[in-house]
């Protein structure tokens, strides 16, 4: 497989977080609930719907919280970058829905690329495939192995919509949701 397929997105092994590092276990002091980053149909129920977009489509960093829910935005499901080589070299973090203290600050680069502040890393669909329940991760390339973390054309194209909604650029039906219940994690 070529450096432009590897490029649509990350491997299999991203839609579904490795959770060998953390331990899942019943509510309890230190553990909340995350669910996956997904991809939905626009008007879902399980659609995010952001506060402070406003300043986000002016391309000010913002903190990914959620309007109507006061207690959750979109988490780092681990703080560390990892590795992949299965498509190619990329580096990861898996993201989640989960405590607003702990969301994430972005910043709309480009009027494109959902970036992590301080970071190399954007919002990328898996696989740059557009259905509804696919993963929703932040990826960065590898310069030196011909990959790179700011790809047009595809599942790391992203618009902020007026109503607080972000959808695909090139397949605004769906928006960023609310996936599975990741249960009830303890990150290390």
């Amino acid at each position: 497989m070529g450096v432009a397929s590897d490029e649509r997105g990350l491997a299999n092994s991203l839609s579904t977080p490795n959770l060998s590092n953390m331990s899942i276990g019943t509510h309890g002091a230190g553990a909340e609930v995350h669910r996956q980053l997904i991809i939905v149909r626009k008007g879902s129920d399980n659609q995010c719907i952001f506060a402070n977009s406003d300043k986000l489509r002016l391309g000010e960093p913002v903190k990914l919280n959620l309007i109507g829910d006061d207690s959750r935005g979109v988490n780092k499901l681990h703080s560390d970058e990892r590795l992949t080589g299965v498509t190619g070299p990329w580096r990861y973090i898996v993201s989640c829905v989960g405590p607003k203290e702990d969301s994430v600050f972005v910043i709309w680069e480009d009027f494109n690329f959902l970036r992590l502040l301080n970071t190399d890393l954007v919002a990328d669909v898996k696989d740059w495939d557009a259905r509804a329940g696919n993963a929703v991760n932040f990826v960065g390339g590898i310069p030196s192995e011909g990959t790179k973390t700011k790809k047009y054309g595809g599942g790391r194209d992203w618009i902020v919509n007026e109503d607080g909604t972000i959808a695909l650029r090139h397949s605004p039906q769906f928006v960023l949701g609310i996936g599975d219940d990741l249960g009830y994690l303890t990150l290390p």
